[in-house]
């Protein structure tokens, strides 16, 4: 089975409200875990390295009305532990900046590999009033959302045979980049490790 092409045509539900169209980001960084057909050196004579193999699918986002660009809705905390970096928090939503309408993107407490498996929510979660996301550069805009996915290679194994056909809800990492309309710039939004 070619999972990547799996992965690339199931979508996880938490996109389920949105047309998801497969994309590529060239240049994109993304945290995660580096496969080991994503290492770019040879190793040395006589040394093995076992790496899992990860698929990575990006999609890019539309809501139902066509509507390309969205304002993304977000908690954001202040970490005064890390030189008061601002880290944004779960739950996403998504506003269509052509209708109006408010989806649901991703919540780290119903999505992701640790909640599907019932080992509970492996990110910190925001309560309260929500900010919008804002380019550092162009203030308040709506931004072209993209998300990526990170897949273990083992999920077709025979351990894993309980959660067949729902493969695609179990990423371990979560990413939304926006690209902003103004400057082009592309910006990492959110991440979260979800396993």
């Amino acid at each position: 089975m070619d999972h990547a092409e799996y992965f690339r045509s199931h979508p996880p539900r938490c996109i389920a409200g949105f047309t998801a169209v497969p994309a590529e980001l060239p240049g994109a960084a993304f945290d995660g875990h580096v496969s080991l057909s994503q290492l770019d050196f040879e190793p040395p004579p006589g040394v093995t390295i076992h790496a899992p193999e990860l698929t990575n699918p990006i999609f890019a986002l539309a809501c139902r009305c066509g509507g390309q660009r969205h304002f993304v809705h977000c908690h954001c905390w202040i970490n005064p532990d890390y030189g008061d970096q601002a880290v944004i928090l779960s739950p996403l939503d998504l506003e269509c900046a052509v209708c109006g309408k408010l989806t649901p993107l991703f919540d780290s407490d119903l999505h992701g590999y640790d909640v599907e498996i019932g080992a509970g929510s492996s990110s910190v979660r925001g309560e309260g009033d929500r900010m919008v996301f804002e380019c550092p550069t162009c203030g308040r805009q709506p931004l072209q959302a993209f998300v990526r996915f990170e897949f273990s290679g083992d999920l077709f194994d025979e351990e894993s045979s309980e959660f067949a056909g729902r493969e695609q809800d179990l990423f371990s990492w979560f990413t939304l980049q926006g690209q902003c309309p103004k400057c082009s710039q592309l910006l990492s939004v959110a991440d979260f490790e979800c396993a």
